[in-house]
């Protein structure tokens, strides 16, 4: 009986544990409450511009003379990191991991804001894969 009190309590002890090493998800706020909204650093056009430098065109899209748009949902905190990232439509599934891959290599955003407060909120943004950009 002892031991099987023991191992109970170890086990509480261990799933304790690993629930404190997650990582806490934030409170979101939807864009309409925003007093600033989120921003990649430089705006719009920095951000096309970190896509065409660090895309690596996925091979079978390139031989099948495919291109199109990945349409990807993010979640950024309140530091202006990337917490999570979806697609949310996608022109083509072959463009799906890469967008993935671009967006979790972003270096940090501008937060946005709610009255000078820092918060998390989500983004969709649109990737544009061109074989002749």
């Amino acid at each position: 009986m002892m031991r099987i009190l023991f191992l109970f309590l170890v086990g509480l002890m261990l799933l304790g544990t690993s629930a404190q090493a997650q990582q806490a998800e934030p409170d979101i706020y939807l864009q309409k409450d925003l007093t600033k909204d989120v921003q990649f650093p430089g705006g719009h056009e920095a951000m096309m511009k970190f896509f065409e430098d660090n895309m690596v065109y996925p091979p079978a899209a390139k031989e099948q003379g495919k291109e199109g748009s990945v349409f990807v949902r993010l979640i950024i905190d309140k530091n202006g990191a990337i917490y999570s990232s979806e697609i949310a439509m996608a022109f083509h599934p072959l463009f799906e991991d890469e967008a993935l891959r671009l967006v979790m290599s972003m270096p940090n955003w501008i937060p946005a804001e709610i009255n000078g407060q820092q918060v998390a909120t989500t983004k969709m943004i649109s990737i544009p894969f061109k074989l002749n950009p």
